[in-house]
């Protein structure tokens, strides 16, 4: 607490924690959105995957593919739409248009190596070799953000069976879908914590705002 002395006048001001508890509940609920004057997800590297990444099975992954993800190096996930409620879904900024083979449409992260991408959703290296794989990144109204595979062979055999590189590339769409699954949950879970009152304190705390004893901004 300090006083300020105007004329003919003292005004006593507070910090946040030195409120009683009623004054305290009253300016937190009045504050409500202080974190979210910008856009709380729109910080540059908002590395929204790197935790679902971290729980990958990394014992197939090259030493390359295991190092990217160890530092965080993979790719980088913008959200630039999304719900969090009844919708609940995440549409991915759109990163560089064309880098590394990337085909893109409107949609998509920023891929940092795009062999160690495909690694990442389940298409070793050796299949890479045989396949030319093509992706592109689709936002559909009110959708996740959502990949799409075509292929075409190192070779002039157009007559082989193509099921398994099929069912390699359904498993690896299911795998991208995971991904942008958790950075939903990630994002909600970073939301909910900017509205919750040990958040909107620290934050109160960290500008300095001080407070006449009714809990007004001095």
């Amino acid at each position: 607490m300090r006083i300020d002395i105007i004329p003919e006048q003292k005004i006593k001001v507070y910090e946040l924690s030195e409120l009683p508890d009623d004054i305290q509940k009253k300016i937190i609920e009045k504050h409500y959105n202080i974190n979210f004057d910008n856009d709380f997800w729109d910080d540059g590297d908002y590395a929204l995957s790197q935790k679902y990444l971290d729980g990958i099975d990394k014992k197939h992954l090259s030493k390359a593919a295991r190092l990217a993800v160890k530092n965080n190096d993979v790719l980088t996930l913008i959200p630039d739409c999304f719900d969090l409620d009844h919708g609940a879904y995440l549409q991915i900024k759109d990163g560089p248009r064309e880098k590394n083979g990337v085909r893109r449409n409107n949609a998509g992260p920023e891929i940092k190596d795009n062999g160690i991408f495909l690694e990442i959703l389940g298409i070793s290296p050796a299949l890479q070799k045989q396949v030319n794989i093509y992706y592109s990144f689709n936002n559909d109204r009110e959708n996740n953000t959502a990949i799409s595979f075509e292929y075409d062979w190192n070779d002039d055999n157009d007559h082989r069976d193509t099921t398994i590189i099929d069912n390699i590339l359904e498993a690896a769409s299911e795998t991208w879908d995971n991904i942008v699954d958790d950075g939903l949950r990630q994002l909600r879970d970073n939301y909910e914590y900017l509205q919750s009152e040990e958040a909107i304190k620290e934050t109160i705390e960290a500008i300095g705002y001080e407070f006449t004893i009714d809990g007004e901004v001095y």
